[in-house]
């Protein structure tokens, strides 16, 4: 990018070494050719792009790393990544992994807090030949093949910490973007026993009977687990 000075940093700012995944940024001052401000909101602009590096980078919200040639690789939104024992994984290369279950076809991957990891990727599947009135908790044999997959993939570090199973409960925005953070928020909500809170949802989103089905799904859930010895939260039989 002629003109700008790319990095890529930890979330604290610190600069991490080429082939190392993290915070996409523009050093600062911007190239002249730069946007430096939004049109009669310069407060809009330092929350969104600088606020969260103090002004000493320009935060473009992406996530990725530098390889050894200089070539820059984009691989997620900074929000679609989740930080796994000081390791940064993509989301999406979790659903990848467990996509390639032949009864998945539909997968959401949203990070929870845990208090020794920082976070654990929680999944959200749908799977073919299941019923509204099947339970919220995977089969054993189904938990056990997606764990397989996500370790074989992406690494062991990638293990799931809990799976929710269900038809129609990821919502998503008109334009088909799965809207993680809304998911996230619920479970978080869930893990204190919030199960009723209201959580922010965008105008965007296209069918807001899933928000009820993954509520239900999510209390299901929660009212019936317990934290195994693996890690993995699954309900009590």
């Amino acid at each position: 990018m002629p003109g700008f000075d790319v990095r890529i940093v930890d979330d604290e700012g610190n600069e991490v070494e080429r082939g190392s995944m993290g915070n996409i940024v523009l050093a600062m001052p911007l190239a002249p050719t730069g946007f430096r401000t939004l049109w009669q909101d310069e407060e809009r602009f330092w929350k969104g792009y600088l606020k969260r590096f103090e002004g000493k980078w320009l935060d473009t919200g992406d996530s990725g790393w530098i390889d050894q040639q200089g070539y820059i690789h984009v691989m997620a939104r900074s929000d679609d990544v989740l930080n796994v024992s000081a390791h940064r994984l993509s989301s999406g290369s979790i659903e990848q992994a467990i996509a390639a279950h032949p009864r998945v076809i539909e997968v959401c991957i949203v990070g929870v807090p845990d208090s020794l990891k920082g976070q654990l990727p929680f999944a959200f599947v749908a799977l073919s030949g299941q019923g509204c009135a099947d339970p919220a908790v995977p089969s054993e044999l189904v938990v056990k093949e997606i764990q397989q997959l996500v370790r074989g993939q992406v690494g062991a570090i990638a293990s799931l910490g809990g799976i929710i199973q269900g038809k129609g409960m990821i919502p998503k925005t008109r334009s088909g973007k799965m809207l993680r953070r809304v998911l996230k928020e619920m479970v978080e909500n869930a893990i204190r026993g919030d199960f009723d809170k209201e959580v922010a949802v965008p105008s965007t989103i296209e069918d807001v009977s899933t928000l009820t089905v993954a509520r239900a799904r999510i209390r299901e859930y929660f009212e019936r687990a317990e934290t195994e010895t693996d890690g993995m939260v699954k309900a009590r039989l």
